[in-house]
């Protein structure tokens, strides 16, 4: 008997488990309408929101996890429910195309809350499946939906490059540009991509070199990191770009560190070392570290220690993010003996553990300010740090009794709420 109450232990948990990834599922997505072989954080959630629908029919399912699962409002008469969403897709369609003038919805865009982008993607799978129910095929087809999405947005973004052209007199759209509202720079350098590639319809490429288009990849990534840089200068107000700093997936710390080193050996292109000093680059580093570590000093003098968080600036410069830096420089013993001792005299402390709690918390304040509190999604991310995961963590620290006291009250100091199912869903 005891090995039996065993497996019904871990059978709760699995339960619990499943359902927690539920809630999860209608707070990122608005329902409880999970797609049969959908997975949650690599779980069968779909299945086994089924499994819940199948025992409720035969009458097994615990009256208290009923009430649960009713609560966040879980439908169990999918066929009836599904008539009745397709409905209120295909309204909210129409009140789309009454608006807009016509059925392009984007594949993110909502309506009233609802993923008609994604319900609509959705159609066109199932008529190309086959699967789609001819009356419902046919209510589509009166109101102008566009089956073949991709030749129609090729044309469209064409159309665009040539308005491009006509007002600029070239096609050189930087990769951040937008024409009308479209990534007309990201469009164009994806037919790049394609073109080298060699995945390019003929047709395409022809008309496209007709219009002038050059395909010189090596010119168009330096245009692309040059158009990153600015945006970079734009958000935190230099060009001082950490080493491995990646902006939109890109090596832009590398790519301005090699753009110094050909700079040093002459090899610098004279015009473009002309658009990098007019946006700011600084070519000497070390004259930038001692003005970071005068800000450091600077700091402590006020502060009392060198504990800047990374979200921290000093006179206009990311303290913050360059202290985590020579944390992670020294980490890696990449950081010169002399750098090093001064920064140990000073008082600052190589505890990169201690530095990314400090990193994760002070996103997580972020996250709250945004949001209005700290309930963050498993999956989220921040500014590219998993903070959801993060945060789970901490309430498993919590569970465990290993979460630091004074760490514990500073999360709950800001609303962190420990068990997930006291919520109010």
């Amino acid at each position: 008997m005891e090995e039996i109450g065993v497996v019904w232990d871990i059978y709760s948990k699995q339960w619990q488990d499943s359902f927690t990834l539920l809630v999860q599922y209608k707070k990122k997505v608005g329902n409880c309408n999970v797609p049969r072989d959908h997975k949650e954080d690599e779980k069968n959630l779909g299945s086994w929101l089924n499994t819940q629908r199948l025992n409720k029919k035969k009458g097994r399912l615990d009256a208290k996890r009923e009430s649960e699962l009713d609560e966040i409002g879980v439908v169990w008469d999918v066929l009836s429910h599904k008539w009745h969403k397709w409905e209120t897709m295909f309204a909210l369609l129409l009140q789309y195309k009454e608006r807009e003038g016509d059925c392009n919805v984007s594949q993110n865009h909502k309506e009233d809350g609802e993923n008609l982008g994604q319900w609509l993607n959705r159609q066109r799978a199932n008529k190309k499946s086959g699967t789609i129910d001819a009356e419902n095929l046919q209510r589509l087809d009166e109101i102008g939906v566009v089956w073949v999405v991709l030749s129609q947005r090729w044309e469209t973004m064409f159309t665009l490059l040539l308005q491009y052209k006509e007002r600029e007199g070239d096609c050189n759209a930087s990769l951040i540009h937008q024409e009308d509202g479209e990534n007309l720079g990201q469009w164009l350098n994806h037919q790049r991509v394609w073109n080298q590639r060699r995945k390019m319809d003929g047709g395409r490429k022809r008309r496209l070199e007709e219009m002038g288009v050059s395909w010189d990849l090596f010119s168009q990534k330096w245009d692309k990191n040059f158009n990153l840089l600015v945006q970079y200068k734009e958000r935190e107000g230099d060009c001082n770009v950490p080493q491995s700093h990646k902006e939109d997936g890109e090596n832009l710390g590398k790519w301005l560190t090699t753009r110094r080193m050909d700079k040093k050996k002459g090899k610098l292109d004279a015009e473009k070392q002309i658009l990098l000093e007019e946006i700011g680059v600084v070519w000497s580093i070390r004259k930038k570290w001692e003005t970071m570590f005068t800000l450091l000093l600077q700091y402590k003098e006020r502060e009392g220690d060198c504990n800047a968080s990374q979200l921290h600036q000093e006179d206009g410069e990311n303290l913050g993010q360059w202290l985590n830096q020579q944390r992670v420089e020294n980490q890696r013993r990449k950081m010169d003996g002399g750098r090093k001792r001064r920064l140990e005299e000073m008082g600052v402390s190589w505890d990169l553990f201690s530095q990314k709690w400090d990193k994760n918390f002070n996103l997580l304040v972020q996250y709250k300010e945004r949001e209005g509190d700290c309930n963050v999604p498993q999956s989220h991310k921040e500014d590219g740090e998993n903070l959801g995961i993060w945060l789970t963590t901490r309430r498993m620290d919590k569970k465990k009794g290993t979460l630091d006291a004074e760490k514990q009250i500073l999360l709950e100091e800001i609303g962190v709420v420990w068990s997930i199912r006291k919520q109010k869903i």
